[in-house]
């Protein structure tokens, strides 16, 4: 009976500390896996990558349309850039895409990490990008003024300030101010473009950025 109990209590313990160690976005990541194996990533495409800014993108194919590339929408919500970073090698390198659209920070900053953390994380998925896919560019979106995070607004500037300087000296590495466009006439986070939420972009927020996008690629 000693025996039995004690075994009980070992997988218990085991099954306890596995369910610990699973990472929240394993399904999501998993089914990201899944289509690319039942059709075959097209080589040399757009990727938007990402937190849920990314993933919430409705109207990304249109938004994104041009004649030369396709668009994969790989964003997963409430992630986090070292997220991206772990899930780098499963999700952006089988695409090998041409151009990634990035979007990270937002939850960084409101789960209380610090701008170096942040950008340090920013490098990290720089290197990845520049070691495995060399000829891919990269474009970084400023970690947008929500009305309901306002708290870290100094912070989401701040940090925003720091990777455009980075940015700059570069090669290879782009950079659209998201940020200013969506501030009201008194400098503070204008609602009309946030959903109900006050969070997450409503089509008119996305339509500033869709305009910025829409420009860079013309550049590129």
């Amino acid at each position: 009976m000693k025996k039995q109990i004690f075994w009980i209590l070992l997988i218990s313990l085991f099954l306890g500390k596995t369910t610990a160690q699973t990472n929240p976005f394993d399904k999501e990541i998993a089914a990201f896996e899944a289509q690319d194996s039942a059709n075959k990533p097209v080589v040399g495409q757009i990727l938007l990558y990402g937190s849920s800014t990314i993933r919430l993108w409705g109207s990304y194919e249109t938004d994104f349309a041009n004649d030369k590339y396709k668009v994969v929408n790989r964003g997963f919500g409430g992630s986090q850039t070292s997220d991206a970073n772990l899930f780098f090698d499963r999700v952006v390198v089988p695409h090998k895409p041409k151009i990634i659209f990035f979007y990270e920070g937002d939850n960084d900053i409101n789960a209380g990490k610090s701008v170096e953390t942040v950008l340090e994380d920013y490098k990290t998925f720089v290197k990845k990008v520049k070691t495995q896919l060399p000829k891919t560019k990269i474009v970084f979106f400023a970690i947008k003024p929500s009305p309901s995070r306002q708290k870290h607004f100094d912070n989401q500037k701040t940090f925003n300030q720091e990777l455009w300087a980075w940015v700059q000296r570069e090669k290879g590495l782009y950079f659209i101010d998201t940020f200013n466009r969506m501030l009201g006439s008194d400098g503070k986070p204008d609602p009309k473009l946030f959903k109900a939420d006050m969070l997450h972009m409503n089509t008119e927020g996305y339509a500033i950025w869709t305009k910025q996008v829409q420009k860079l690629l013309k550049r590129l």
